[in-house]
């Protein structure tokens, strides 16, 4: 009886230690995927930042310094574009 439940003392441990295992793997990833998305944001408000000071410091029209659409949005990345071969 006591083999019985020190083996089953021993699976529960190795089962904890392989869930919390597991849920920081997972933990991990998402806080890469986090820390990623920031980076991307940050870099695209950035060269957003330079180019508005960029038309800002020409010498045009306020009509134009007003104009949205001086920026081109930055590739991300964020898409895998290979080919799959179904």
């Amino acid at each position: 009886m006591k083999l019985i439940r020190r083996q089953h003392k021993r699976t529960e441990k190795a089962q904890v230690m392989l869930e919390f295992t597991f849920c920081m793997i997972v933990l991990l990833l998402m806080m890469y995927g986090i820390i990623m998305i920031l980076r991307w944001t940050g870099k695209s408000y950035v060269e957003r930042q330079k180019d508005h000071e960029a038309v800002l410091t020409q010498n045009v029209p306020p009509r134009e310094q007003l104009e949205t659409y001086f920026h081109k949005p930055t590739p991300m990345n964020a898409i895998w574009t290979g080919d799959i071969n179904l």
